[in-house]
Formats: structure tokens, C-alpha cells, sequence
């Protein structure tokens, strides 16, 4: 059974409730900003990983989508967490 592209957007939309390339950036942002939260993984693999060409083009649509770079919003979302230590009181 063949579908053309514009059919297969038509049906995506109605079943998704929006086109595959706005849906496919969304779910790519979403992982992204999950990523984030390892404070190991480098902006440069968290593109590779939600399949960006590289960090540029992650951060330009990142930035888009919240406003933030990816490094912004990490060390909002998920600021480093501090050794608490019980206290001697």
C-alpha cells in the first residue's frame, strides 16, 4: 500500500494532533531538556543523541523552544547539589 507524504501528514495531524516535523522537534526539545539533568553529558552527545547535527543547531532550537540556551536552562532546572551534612545541633 503506497501513502503520499501529504496524506501521511493529514493523518498524523488528526490522530497526533500536530504535523510530524512539530511533533518530531517537541519530542526531540523534550529529551533534550531531560538529558540535561547529567551533568557529565556535553551539550555536542545531547545533540547527537536527539539528532542534531551539533551543539549550534541544538541550542538555536533549544533556545526557540524555551528561551534558554541548553546551559541556561541546566543550571536552572538542575543546579549542582551540595553535600548535606547532618548537622552537630
Amino acid at each position: 500500500m503506497h501513502v503520499t507524504r501529504a496524506t501521511l501528514a493529514s493523518r498524523f495531524r488528526a490522530a497526533v494532533g500536530e504535523p510530524p516535523m512539530t511533533y518530531l522537534a517537541n519530542w526531540r526539545m523534550l529529551l533534550a531538556s531531560e538529558l540535561l539533568a547529567a551533568p557529565t553529558m556535553t551539550t555536542a552527545r545531547i545533540a547527537r543523541e536527539v539528532g542534531y547535527g551539533g551543539p549550534f543547531a541544538l541550542n538555536t532550537a533549544f533556545k526557540r523552544r524555551f528561551g534558554l540556551s541548553p546551559t541556561e536552562y541546566r543550571r536552572l532546572k538542575y543546579p549542582p547539589r551540595r553535600h548535606e551534612f547532618p548537622s552537630d545541633a
